[in-house]
């Protein structure tokens, strides 16, 4: 099933996600003696842990541990915005599109997952037991958390006792509701299916799909719209989005040309 922190940007608390960032911290430079991570400048970004003295270069770039916390600092007194000539400030949740809401997030909702694989004690408290046994958490439960959506397949509970394991897990204010279930459900940009033998299949969701082929009137996202005025929308625009589903899919459906060719069909028709 698929679930969704709708929730998290409007009430979370900044303090214990930022807790929780800290904690990361301190574990990472017990476990392994390193303060610092190299950061490789190269088109797909990787780093790795070491200390600060690690030599730098051009082509690396060297953020300490110390710097994280610097930036976690200024982040939490980052609670005002412009709007016209009008300040406003963030009473609560996390800011939407803050450069460290992503990170953030992620720490604050995977800390849960990791007290629960890391303590059986934990994982009894949160409810994920089979009757009086307790079980490795990894052996009865899998999933995928993409910051604030959870994907999460389970063998051993029906759909409605994961939901209310999954929200028993996570603090309320985080407020997970069911987005999908089922064989076959919808999230972000793919389509999931289960068949009969347990085999799990991910397709393109093109919600507009139904408005290339003429069957729909209008889009049910806007995401190009009608052309209105060059001034408006530009050719870079365009070209960007036409670019970028054809690599999308391809990701997706992991290079099968057999599979790609009707989604990119209904994106030139559309």
């Amino acid at each position: 099933m698929w679930l969704d922190a709708s929730q998290f940007s409007k009430a979370a608390t900044v303090t214990r996600g930022k807790g929780s960032v800290e904690e990361l911290l301190c574990r990472v430079e017990q476990r392994f003696g390193k303060n610092a991570v190299a950061v490789h400048r190269v088109p797909h970004v990787k780093g790795n842990l070491c200390t600060e003295q690690h030599h730098q270069s051009i082509h690396i770039e060297l953020v300490t541990i110390n710097d994280v916390r610097s930036a976690l600092k200024m982040s939490r007194r980052d609670n005002r915005f412009m709007v016209g000539d009008c300040v406003v400030k963030l009473t609560g949740g996390w800011a939407m599109g803050a450069s460290l809401i992503e990170p953030c997030t992620m720490c604050d909702l995977n800390d849960k997952v990791w007290q629960c694989a890391s303590s059986d004690a934990r994982s009894r408290r949160y409810g994920w037991t089979v009757g009086h046994v307790t079980l490795p958490f990894e052996q009865v439960v899998a999933g995928a958390l993409h910051v604030d959506d959870l994907a999460v397949f389970s063998k051993v509970w029906c759909q409605r006792c994961l939901a209310k394991k999954v929200k028993r897990t996570f603090p309320d204010d985080v407020g997970f509701d069911v987005e999908g279930e089922g064989p076959t459900w919808k999230i972000l940009s793919l389509i999931v299916d289960i068949d009969i033998h347990s085999n799990i299949r991910f397709f393109p969701n093109n919600p507009h799909k139904w408005f290339g082929l003429g069957l729909e009137n209008g889009q049910k996202i806007l995401q190009m719209g009608w052309f209105y005025s060059s001034r408006v929308q530009r050719y870079k625009d365009f070209a960007s989005y036409l670019t970028g589903q054809p690599l999308m899919y391809d990701r997706l459906v992991a290079g099968e040309i057999e599979d790609m060719f009707m989604h990119m069909c209904v994106c030139i028709a559309e």
